[in-house]
């Protein structure tokens, strides 16, 4: 089934709504009937549809709040677009984009951007993956049995279909979501400076080509002397294989 804008969730009522010509009440309550929708329609090149201001400025203020109710497949809010992009977040000197998995428990009192600052996508979760990137087909349907109680991680990265199944070496009663695709997981864009960083943090990698147009992967380890000095270990990346080769 090709993906449509016009009903991006493929959701049996969606865009149905009741008698056009109807107000809208600004300050109060309004309630539209079971399974109708409100909709906005303008023509407005390089402008939005709909612009709200909240302009409170000490703190905490809001400036657009969706929610659903739902149990299952219930979403806050959506953003579609045929051609560009379906959300957009953008600041100044906080952070452009946050998503949440709290399971349950309270967000912080302090501001997010006083937390992690300078962050342009910030993905956590209290129990499970911060970050689930994937690219290829979509997911595949995990039946209840092979559910597995997610571990807390930074990101997890996959690429083409998913399949439910068993790894080797792994326990047989614990499931993985498993590709059938050789398609690579991540990419790091390598630099052609042929130096290292003169700065950085324990834990970062850094992939350089070198003057024979070979990549050479290094890790930042530790900090020497009174100046901080980082330095960086190459990686031992093994024996050369070419594509399409049986690991």
């Amino acid at each position: 089934m090709a993906f449509n804008p016009d009903n991006p969730l493929n959701f049996t009522n969606w865009g149905n709504h009741g008698a056009d010509g109807a107000d809208i009440e600004i300050g109060s309550k309004n309630s539209a009937g079971d399974n109708e929708a409100t909709i906005i329609l303008v023509n407005a090149a390089q402008n939005c549809t709909l612009s709200v201001e909240n302009h409170e400025v000490t703190s905490g203020s809001v400036g657009l709040a969706a929610k659903s109710l739902s149990e299952q497949s219930g979403v806050g809010a959506i953003g579609v677009c045929r051609n560009g992009v379906g959300i957009y977040g953008a600041t100044n000197t906080g952070v452009g984009v946050v998503g949440r998995a709290m399971s349950g428990q309270d967000v912080e009192k302090e501001p997010i951007e006083s937390l992690v600052p300078e962050v342009g996508v910030l993905g956590h979760a209290v129990q499970g993956a911060g970050i689930r990137g994937h690219g290829g087909e979509t997911f595949s349907s995990i039946p209840p049995e092979a559910e597995t109680r997610p571990r807390p991680i930074g990101a997890v990265f996959s690429a083409g279909r998913l399949e439910d199944g068993t790894v080797t070496g792994m326990p047989t009663r614990q499931k993985n979501m498993v590709s059938e695709a050789p398609f690579p997981q991540i990419q790091l864009i390598p630099s052609v400076s042929r130096r290292l960083p003169d700065n950085g943090r324990i834990g970062d990698f850094y992939l350089a080509m070198n003057e024979e147009g070979h990549a050479l992967l290094f890790i930042c380890t530790e900090c020497r002397g009174g100046e901080g000095a980082m330095i960086w270990r190459s990686v031992t990346l093994g024996t050369a294989h070419p594509g399409g080769s049986k690991v």
